[in-house]
């Protein structure tokens, strides 16, 4: 509980500034105290775990961590965060996302934070693997300080803002570090935070909307898509429902939605998942009770209603542009409910981060509304007491009720949401990762944390010495792994069905038959055939890898541990085929 008694008296001595600030008979007043209580409370928030399930994304010691098995799902690494690290070694060979298990066929999907990942790997010459574990640290501390500067921006003369932003936005916008845990939904958040407030301005401040207005929207959507494309698709439709609002009889309106479903259905014919061609949509799914089960089972669509409702109690007088925002907040829950219940082919993941995408854009604009309007609501309080002293508990009351359903269990609803990001800090902080502590803690296991003699670390290694012996890069070779070397793999690499791509992602050498007999649901299985399958060294035909790789050169691994991997020239290969089929022509 220590966490909850730290967080609320953060709340309390913020709340104190507060009061004075309103007036109220408090006699403590200081930049410094205030500045401080801030502090303490970004410190808290940054040391936020993502998680006992989500930490095994992102692993301190990746490498060691998996060659000892450390970690609670399969032996320190995760099939997620192999998946992106493969996107990420496709980006640096050869420019476009792939996931190099059969040759490197280019692969549709959303990747503008991985260009971002693989910019920085590039400049800094890190391993993507190795360097997996500390993104997301700097990812978390990126995001934290973009709410940091959104905040900062609103708060003017009034330090409630501060407050409420601080205390209630940020740690509901973070929630459980879902944007940094989501590799994909980092980047777009940023590029959204980052220019919200001139989006807000356009939107809702300037009475009409310029024919650049609208091109500039189009662009900050398909840039946001190119990262999160459910992202993308709720908040085309929410600017796209105030411009409709504001512009109901201009064709510029019309074109511009007709180009952003134009986009979104041509992006999503591509993405690397298993129905994405027959689009299943059942529209007798679309009932008004679909969109009540929506916002009674989605903890994300219910807080997303109540930050609306929020503005609404702080403004006293509506003008036609809160009425813009009111009424495309409506249509924008709507909306999500009908994309979640349309389309069948959609997973629980990706409808949730359909619900994501509308909590996060109606939480923010709700959060500018209210900012923009709290000095009406300051001076309204310091006018008439009863409304001060009302509204004023109400406000802490809410601001530290993440706090304090902590203490209680009076509502397991309530208990369930406040489960991120503040509960996680009293279940997991007080928890050291046993498996890795003890490996630490015990003399025995204290070699392996310096050493360099692990099987993962050796085989790395000796592709690394093979391909610096060749005069060839990592794209100009393919690595391959008859079936019977993956069967002197450790278990949880080996059979499991993606042990490809987590060699991909450890050598960064595009694999050759690398794809297991199993069909999993996206992650770009999908881009390969029958003849993507491992196969066993009997049946290997360097002719036709040279074929389908278009490599200079190809790693036969004849033995896992120790490494034993020979080189084969595809040069002459290629060139003694392409005779063969000038003959065949003439």
């Amino acid at each position: 509980m220590w966490a909850s008694g730290l967080y609320l008296s953060l709340v309390i001595g913020l709340a104190i500034m507060l009061g004075h600030e309103l007036k109220i008979s408090l006699s403590i007043k200081s930049d410094v105290i205030y500045a401080f209580l801030l502090f303490l409370l970004l410190a808290l928030l940054m040391t936020m775990p993502l998680g006992m399930h989500h930490a095994d994304y992102f692993r301190t010691f990746p490498l060691l961590e998996a060659e000892k098995g450390i970690g609670t799902v399969l032996r320190g690494w995760y099939d997620d965060t192999v998946f992106h690290v493969s996107i990420i070694q496709s980006i640096l060979n050869f420019g476009y996302p792939s996931i190099g298990q059969h040759g490197a066929p280019p692969m549709i999907y959303h990747v503008l934070s991985h260009y971002f990942d693989a910019f920085i790997v590039f400049a800094t010459g890190l391993d993507p693997f190795d360097a997996y574990g500390m993104f997301a640290l700097l990812k978390r501390f990126a995001l934290l300080a973009m709410l940091c500067l959104l905040v900062s921006k609103l708060v003017g003369e009034t330090p409630f803002i501060a407050m409420f932003g601080f205390t209630v936005f940020i740690p509901l916008n973070i929630d459980m570090w879902l944007p940094v845990i989501s590799h994909g939904l980092w980047l777009p958040t940023l590029i959204f935070l980052g220019t919200l407030p001139w989006v807000y301005r356009k939107l809702f401040i300037q009475e009409s909307n310029s024919l650049i207005d609208l091109i500039s929207f189009f662009l900050l959507v398909i840039v946001i898509s190119f990262g999160k494309v459910s992202f993308g698709f709720i908040y085309a439709a929410f600017i796209g429902c105030v411009v409709l609002f504001k512009h109901p009889k201009s064709s510029s309106t019309y074109v511009l939605g007709a180009l952003w479903l134009l986009f979104f259905y041509l992006y999503s014919m591509n993405m690397p998942i298993e129905s994405s061609a027959t689009h299943g949509l059942n529209l007798r799914n679309v009932t008004f009770s679909s969109v009540l089960d929506l916002v009674a089972s989605s903890h994300w669509i219910a807080y997303a209603i109540c930050f609306c409702v929020l503005p609404a109690l702080i403004i006293r007088k509506t003008n036609i542009q809160q009425c813009y925002f009111f009424s495309s907040s409506g249509f924008l829950i709507i909306i999500c409910a009908i994309v979640v219940s349309v389309c069948t082919n959609l997973g629980p993941a990706d409808k949730g981060y359909f619900q994501l995408a509308t909590y996060t854009v109606l939480l923010s604009y709700s959060f500018i509304l209210i900012g923009l309007n709290i000095p009406i609501f300051v001076d309204n309080a310091n006018k008439n007491k009863l409304y001060e002293s009302v509204l004023y508990v109400l406000l802490v009351v809410v601001m530290s009720i993440y706090s304090i359903v902590n203490f209680s269990t009076f509502s397991e609803k309530l208990l369930d949401r406040n489960r991120e990001p503040y509960r996680v800090l009293n279940n997991s902080l007080m928890q050291p990762n046993l498996s890795l502590f003890s490996s630490i803690k015990n003399w025995r296991n204290r070699g392996w944390f310096i050493s360099e003699s692990g099987e993962i670390y050796t085989f790395r290694r000796k592709v690394n010495e093979t391909i610096d012996r060749s005069n060839h890069s990592k794209a100009e070779s393919a690595l391959y792994l008859p079936s019977e070397v993956y069967h002197e793999l450790p278990h949880d690499y080996g059979e499991k069905w993606a042990a490809g791509m987590f060699l991909y992602s450890v050598t960064g050498v595009p694999l050759l038959n690398a794809i297991k007999e199993e069909k999993v649901r996206g992650y770009g299985i999908y881009l390969y055939g029958n003849d993507a399958k491992r196969k066993r060294a009997g049946d290997f035909l360097l002719e036709e890898a040279c074929d389908v790789s278009k490599v200079k050169q190809v790693l036969v691994v004849n033995s896992f541990s120790p490494p034993v991997i020979e080189s084969l020239n595809c040069i002459g290969k290629n060139r003694s085929k392409e005779k063969q089929s000038k003959q065949g022509k003439a």
